[in-house]
């Protein structure tokens, strides 16, 4: 994966660059490895502003946030800051994917610290987007989420 991505940056190459990023550093945080996936995406948050590709904003904060919420020294608040932040480019974007997905993440993280209405209120209003044939992968799970907080 890193000589994917190196070999796409020797080219020139930007765009898709913050997304591919964002799998390995969801492989590095299943690995562990959570203070390098959160250095790996640091730089986009200059690289976004320059390249112009803003619909990636939203992967790249809550990538962060799933990386410092992983990681050793877990910080609970600060991965809060960036799922909200992922939430509201989401919303502007009407980037419905990266919304469900962040608001997934901040729903199980809310539920830890003892707020599970107020997560699943803001879980069921974006599941209400989707029929009930829908069957990704992240609906799915937001659903799962849903019925639990809601048990």
């Amino acid at each position: 994966m890193r000589a994917g991505i190196e070999g796409w940056k020797g080219v020139g190459a930007a765009v898709g660059l913050p997304l591919f990023t964002h799998y390995l550093a969801e492989a590095l945080i299943s690995e562990g490895e959570c203070q390098e996936a959160f250095d790996l995406m640091e730089p986009f948050f200059a690289e976004l502003e320059r390249s112009g590709e803003h619909f990636q904003d939203a992967v790249v904060r809550y990538t962060m946030g799933d990386a410092v919420l992983a990681g050793p020294n877990s910080d609970r608040d600060r991965a809060e800051e960036y799922y909200r932040d992922a939430i509201k480019i989401a919303q502007t974007q009407d980037a419905k994917t990266w919304e469900i997905r962040s608001v997934s993440r901040l729903a199980a993280l809310l539920n830890e610290r003892g707020k599970s209405a107020d997560a699943a209120d803001m879980l069921a209003s974006v599941c209400g987007w989707f029929s009930e044939q829908t069957a990704s992968s992240d609906v799915l799970s937001a659903r799962a989420l849903l019925r639990e907080l809601k048990s």
